[in-house]
């Protein structure tokens, strides 16, 4: 994933990774997975979809329960990935 870093640390939430979000965008078939109107409501971002994997950046922001629900409507495991809260919004709003 170009432009995406993930570490473990400081500022991470226990043994959620964090993501770096800066100049990337997630690809469309990622994007596909979550209607535009539950990831504003969520405040949640698909990241990249991997076989039956869906990495979805989350933050303090997101609601809570909010990958377990995605996991029961979309039949996928959802990895959350902490981001900053603002990018997320900002991404949402640009790319949705």
């Amino acid at each position: 994933m170009p432009g995406v870093t993930l570490h473990y640390g400081e500022g991470a939430t226990e043994l959620v990774p964090r993501i770096e979000l800066d100049e990337w965008d997630p690809p469309p078939d990622a994007l596909a997975m979550i209607p535009r109107d539950l990831a504003l409501a969520l405040r949640v971002l698909p990241v990249v979809r991997s076989d039956e994997t869906l990495v979805l950046a989350i933050s303090t922001r997101s609601v809570p329960g909010a990958c377990v629900a995605l996991e029961a409507m979309l039949s996928l495991d959802i990895a959350p990935v902490e981001a900053d809260a603002d990018k997320i919004e900002s991404m949402l709003a640009r790319l949705f």
